[in-house]
């Protein structure tokens, strides 16, 4: 094929055989084109080993990839909190530890890296002991001064009779913590 039609003809005013060769863009016949710069296939190539590789790596809470499986507990039960000081201040619930860092996932896992201490765990009721502990310990790492003692009002959710969520009042309670 040769540019412009018929030969060296202008095409409606237009000499297409000298724009052709000005500007290199028309081909004799039976030629290749000109190879692509490197990068139209190292591009691609390097996002397809990434996609493949990255997963493999280890490296699993990295957005959009994540190892943790979305929703994967069914929790028969969990706690709403509330927690007070002597004086009946309401304290928030981060500072000591009764925050709940679920979203679905394991515990570990889609909260950064590491996340804030929590005694909450969907599933479970926490014994005594262990929000004793657990509150006396964010007390002294936060250093958060309260009046003798910290009230919490722990309020137990489960499944009621099969059709029903609701508080279980038989597992629900106030648990007083005395502060040293």
């Amino acid at each position: 094929m040769r540019c412009g039609g018929k030969g060296n003809e202008p095409w409606h005013g237009f000499d297409a055989r000298g724009f052709c060769d000005r500007y290199d863009i028309c081909m004799a016949p039976n030629t290749q084109p000109k190879p692509g710069s490197t990068l139209e296939w190292i591009v691609p190539a390097v996002f397809l080993l990434v996609t493949l590789c990255f997963p493999l790596s280890g490296v699993v809470d990295c957005y959009p990839l994540s190892g943790a499986p979305m929703f994967n507990q069914a929790p028969r039960v969990y706690c709403e909190y509330r927690a007070f000081d002597g004086k009946g201040a309401e304290l928030p619930l981060d500072l000591l530890g009764l925050q709940r860092n679920d979203n679905g996932n394991p515990p570990g896992h889609g909260h950064g890296r590491k996340p804030h201490y929590s005694i909450d765990r969907l599933g479970s009721v926490p014994s005594p002991d262990q929000i004793e502990a657990g509150v006396l310990k964010r007390l002294n790492e936060n250093q958060i001064n309260v009046h003798g003692m910290v009230k919490i009002e722990i309020k137990v959710i489960r499944d009621l009779d099969g059709n029903q969520i609701g508080e279980d009042p038989l597992r629900s309670r106030i648990q007083v913590v005395q502060v040293p």
